[in-house]
């Protein structure tokens, strides 16, 4: 993630996905691979609750994990 004056800011995927993968094909590829990333991480609160982690962490890092899965999924549609 990048750093802007102590604020964290999503990545723009859909430029990383343009810029790295310029064959509609391999883009498509990834795209997938990536919409299956963010499927595991948007679990990832509900697991970790179940493993009893601590409240105290869910409730600061795991917001994270949805905020991030959610923009990748964005960019893969």
């Amino acid at each position: 993630m990048m750093r802007n004056r102590g604020r964290d800011h999503l990545p723009d995927w859909k430029h990383i996905c343009g810029e790295l993968m310029p064959d509609p094909a391999e883009h498509s590829a990834f795209a997938a691979t990536l919409a299956m990333f963010a499927e595991h991480l948007r679990q990832a609160p509900a697991m970790a609750k179940e493993m009893g982690a601590s409240t105290n962490i869910l409730d600061r890092a795991m917001g994270r994990c949805i905020a991030i899965a959610d923009s990748v999924l964005a960019a893969c549609q």
